[in-house]
């Protein structure tokens, strides 16, 4: 569950979101959990605000091979078991990408874009279905 400063936090920046051109021009395209990894990603020092990181983020969306992606090959792509999610011995939650038999043959856009939606389910918590921020508290290793 996310704290009170968090959900206060987040919804400055919905808000926020919701009125910026560029992300308008492209909310068919995002999901709000581009937006809660923005959030969290502002809690680095090298990284600008909440509005600071989405705005890198919409720019690079803009201009990025994720824009207008087919979510049909998205979906073949994760049918492959490509990811798996483990934990190390401070049960941390360890993002495995099995590429030994990859070959390559969705290109980098599904890959990209896979990749993301992979790590915003790392969020969501089956069991009380709802997000869970105990990944980005905690770190995400990505192997």
């Amino acid at each position: 569950m996310v704290t009170a400063d968090e959900k206060k936090a987040l919804l400055e920046l919905h808000e926020w979101v919701v009125n910026d051109s560029l992300s308008n021009k492209m909310k068919d395209e995002l999901c709000f959990g581009e937006m809660i990894i923005c959030y969290f990603s502002s809690f680095s020092r090298n990284n600008p605000d909440a509005k600071g990181c989405w705005k890198r983020w919409i720019s690079y969306r803009d201009d990025s091979p994720l824009k207008d992606v087919n979510f049909r090959r998205v979906r073949e792509f994760f049918e492959t078991g490509l990811f798996n999610v483990a934990y190390d011995k401070e049960n941390r939650p360890v993002f495995v990408i099995n590429t030994k038999h990859y070959d390559d043959s969705f290109g980098p856009e599904i890959t990209a874009k896979a990749s993301i939606l992979f790590l915003t389910s790392l969020l969501w918590n089956i069991r009380d279905n709802s997000f869970d921020f105990d990944a980005l508290r905690k770190g995400v290793c990505i192997c």
